[in-house]
């Protein structure tokens, strides 16, 4: 009876620790480490200051940082001062689609210009890509998006700009574009068993479609020049048809079986 007490009570005992590992790797892959030459914006939501600003000029204002600063700043201190941007969130509250309103906080923040310039920035925005997980749902990485809120926010703003085609152009040379596809497909696996919405599996998809666009690999092409909506969410970086996704989806798996 004592032997299978004990029998007992180790059995609970180790399934306690594999719980308890499990629980502290999530936690790690949940936190990525913050880049100490990232900027701090020293008026932002939540400052006394940012309260007493009255109009969207006043706060575009308030958040320029001078070339001098980011020129000295590191491409990865430069993708998280920008992911910290305060009106960052404002590409996706344009009235005709995200890549309009991406151009348009592009145009009123100069350090989204001045990564885009940076010959290192694909490499070092998948670096940081690559060390988020879409199990990290209660909790992000430095963002606009407050700790405990949706982690599909995070995700879409870094794969926003993954998907412009400055960014894209800096892996092909390399044949790095297989990788990326790779990497993103397995995300969007985990977003869908993780219960990602629609808008938060967009721009991954968005980033495999302007890349076999850049390609020019011949069926999807067909697609974009046949389907009406494929070609808008290609060009805007927003669905507007359900099952658009899908049909990206399915091309990109066909593409990377032909290579």
């Amino acid at each position: 009876m004592k032997s299978k007490l004990v029998k007992f009570g180790l059995f609970f005992l180790l399934l306690f620790l594999q719980i308890n590992c499990s629980e502290e790797e999530v936690e790690k892959i949940c936190i990525i480490e913050h880049i100490s030459d990232a900027y701090d914006y020293p008026i932002k939501p939540g400052t006394p200051e940012w309260r007493l600003l009255e109009s969207s000029q006043e706060m575009i204002d308030a958040c320029q940082i001078s070339f001098d600063v980011l020129g000295n700043i590191s491409t990865e201190g430069l993708i998280e001062t920008v992911l910290n941007y305060p009106l960052y969130g404002d590409i996706f509250l344009s009235d005709v689609n995200d890549q309009t309103g991406f151009n348009a906080v592009s145009e009123n923040f100069n350090g989204i210009s001045v990564l885009l310039q940076r010959k290192d920035a694909s490499t070092k925005l998948l670096e940081r890509y690559r060390q988020m997980h879409p199990s990290c749902k209660e909790n992000n990485w430095p963002s606009l998006v407050e700790p405990g809120g949706s982690s599909e926010f995070s995700f879409s703003f870094i794969e926003i700009l993954i998907a412009q085609y400055s960014i894209l152009n800096q892996l092909i040379p390399n044949n790095e574009y297989k990788t990326v596809m790779q990497e993103i497909l397995e995300k969007d696996k985990q977003k869908t068993k993780y219960n990602y919405s629609h808008t938060g599996k967009e721009q991954s998809v968005l980033i495999l479609g302007r890349l076999m666009y850049l390609l020019n690999y011949t069926p999807f092409i067909k697609e974009y020049n046949s389907n009406h909506y494929v070609k808008i969410f290609i060009d805007g970086a927003s669905d507007f048809k359900t099952g658009t996704l899908d049909i990206v989806n399915e091309y990109a798996i066909e593409f990377l079986n032909q290579k």
